[in-house]
């Protein structure tokens, strides 16, 4: 078995909106590439006073962060942190006050340390008794040469504390001599600073924003790696001409890949630095203008829409999501790409999640363990076949008849799609539901997970884990990684749950928008999905000419049969996973918070407790595949 990977799919990109085109040429990506045409979707968002002023870079605002929640954790009773304000791209200032001894000249000194482009300078507050020595040894410290941008605030207070003839303890004094802040942290300890403590940070900037920054740094990572890989080959290419065939294709493959993920990269940079934006403007004038670009092309989700329309439509639906809605937009812009590139052979359908995602990326971990699936591979909605499951799409249209598609019988393997992006006449319309998420709320995800456990793993003898126990850890996972948990209490929907959860989880935790694109091959499609209305009452006639044929346009919803073993079959189904903000989608296990460390994670407390593999395939009950 084989699964399509969430992200950096080996295929050309080509955008047109507002009137301009640019295009990857599909016989040599690497010549557009060499013309420098490797933007595909920006999208500006600024204050309006700083219309014509460029944006904060990504890791100058971390060092920034990083520096100054170190200095407050390492500054004891001299160094006291007032105000940080934040690098807005041009200027940053810090506000300290520095306490003395007693009985010496001075005992307390308010100074700001002010960062440019240029330089870094120590300023002394007015209103203050400054001994003559003192300002003029500042004054001094202020003409000697100095680094520029944020990176000038360590040694601007480093000189200050020196002028001031301060006796630092040795962490402080570590702290300010020795420590380069590290621009990428790792999970242990984000701020980069030895000995600190690693519990998660607050909200705000410092917060889930310094996070998202680090999902843009591993982008970065990525796309160092993609390079590496292509020199590598191309060497390869020179010194073995008889591999000329199969290089060229590894190569071309890889340049799109490359062209993908510095799409994603720039459409996260760009959020992160509007979010930044957002939270220097003291105007409250904050203006979003996204852009969205969309090819050309045969588009389920595109049929009776132009391509001016369908901008409008994902422009007006983003309108109130704020900056991340520059990220949205660019996965907005790739499902209808690779809608695009399937159309032909598949059919695509749009399932929304929040509450799920958990079981279902649980569901993915005990795949990867028993079918050697990569890490990559997007969330699966079902895995087993579980007794009293409806197995037939006909078993599920009669019960569906009766209004019955939240029974437990056909929830067992049926999903709620939407059959295209745009489609207003589902129960979870995708352009509105992607941001928030959208799920159902009368079931307790908790029992759900409890029993799936039950079944896959060694939960009896003695000092074995119960199921509840194992469900309760993996919550706790959940929480940490700010997955949607409040569905997962022991007494049922949401707004039931007692699991643990700190007050500052509580504070800034939020429902997240997830989505799985799902492709299934045309000529297998009408024995998995069938069109419906509300509560998954059939729609007479199939499901492909509902998509294609019936109406003006694709739109509204279908009920799809998600058989384990077909849709685990790359060559019969190809899925695709989608997430409202980079953090979400980030694969690395090193940055905090990511789906990489979520999955390594979720890996370290079931990788121990599963049965052997063959048990479980016994134990699926996944019957014949299609």
């Amino acid at each position: 078995h084989q699964s399509q990977v969430s992200h950096a799919t080996s295929v050309p990109l080509s955008f047109e909106s507002d009137g301009c085109q640019t295009d990857l040429d599909d016989e040599d990506p690497a010549s557009e590439a060499e013309r420098g045409a490797t933007s595909k979707c920006r999208a500006t968002s600024v204050p309006v006073a700083q219309a014509n002023r460029e944006g904060p870079r990504v890791e100058d605002v971390l060092i920034w962060e990083l520096f100054v929640k170190g200095l407050k954790q390492v500054g004891g009773e001299q160094i006291e942190v007032v105000s940080s304000g934040i690098w807005d791209g041009s200027e940053g200032m810090l506000e300290l006050v520095v306490h003395h001894a007693v009985g010496d000249v001075w005992d307390r000194l308010a100074a700001m340390v002010v960062a440019t482009t240029t330089r870094g300078r120590i300023v002394l507050k007015g209103a203050q008794v400054v001994p003559e020595a003192v300002a003029r040894a500042i004054e001094e410290a202020n003409v000697r040469p100095s680094v520029p941008g944020p990176g000038s605030l360590r040694p601007s207070v480093q000189a200050l504390c020196e002028v001031l003839q301060l006796k630092l303890p040795g962490r402080l004094k570590d702290f300010l001599e020795n420590t380069e802040v590290s621009v990428l942290p790792s999970a242990a300890g984000w701020d980069g600073v030895d000995g600190m403590d690693d519990e998660a940070p607050e909200a705000g900037p410092s917060g889930d924003l310094a996070r998202q920054m680090l999902a843009v740094e591993a982008l970065k990572m990525q796309l160092g790696f993609i390079d590496a890989q292509i020199c590598h080959l191309e060497r390869r290419l020179l010194l073995a001409p008889c591999l000329e065939e199969s290089l060229h294709s590894e190569i071309k493959s890889l340049r799109r890949t490359q062209f993908l993920v510095e799409g994603e990269r720039e459409a996260a940079e760009t959020a992160v630095q509007s979010a930044l934006f957002e939270v220097a403007d003291t105007t409250g004038q904050q203006v979003t203008q996204i852009g969205v670009r969309i090819r050309q092309g045969a588009s389920q989700s595109l049929r009776g829409h132009s391509i001016g329309a369908a901008v409008a439509l994902i422009r007006g639906a983003l309108a109130q999501s704020g900056p991340w809605a520059h990220y949205a937009a660019f996965q907005f812009s790739t499902m209808l790409q690779r809608e695009q590139e399937l159309h032909q052979d598949f059919v695509c359908f749009y399932h929304s999640y929040s509450f799920a995602s958990l079981l279902y990326e649980v569901h993915a971990e005990v795949a990867r363990q028993i079918f050697d699936l990569p890490d990559s591979c997007p969330p699966l909605p079902r895995l087993s076949v579980p007794e009293g499951a409806l197995t037939d799409l006909k078993s599920l249209q009669n019960i569906a008849l009766l209004s019955q598609d939240h029974s437990a019988g056909f929830r067992a393997l049926g999903l709620s799609t939407s059959c295209s992006i745009f489609a207003s006449g589902s129960e979870a319309p995708p352009l509105s539901c992607f941001m928030s998420g959208y799920s159902c709320t009368d079931l307790s995800f908790h029992s759900l997970l409890v029993m799936f456990l039950k079944q896959y793993c060694q939960c009896a003898g003695k000092g074995s884990k119960s199921a509840k126990t194992i469900a309760d850890e993996l919550v706790e996972i959940a929480e940490r990684h700010k997955l949607p948990t409040s569905a997962y209490g022991e007494s049922g929907g949401a707004g039931k749950r007692k699991v643990r959860k700190s007050a500052a989880l509580a504070a800034t935790s939020e429902l997240s928008g997830y989505m799985l694109q799902i492709f299934v091959r045309r000529d297998i499609v009408e024995t998995f999905a069938y069109p419906s209305h509300a509560m998954g009452v059939p729609i007479p006639g199939g499901i492909a000419d509902y998509t294609m044929v019936s109406g003006s346009k694709a739109d509204g919803q279908a009920r799809v049969l998600f058989h384990p073993p077909t849709f685990l079959d790359s060559s019969k189904v190809q899925m695709f996973h989608y997430c409202a903000r980079p953090l979400q989608s980030c694969m690395s296990a090193t940055v905090p918070e990511s789906r990489g460390s979520l999955i390594k994670q979720l890996r370290r407390v079931l990788r121990p407790v599963l049965k052997r593999r063959g048990e479980i395939c016994s134990s699926l009950q996944l019957g014949p595949a299609a």
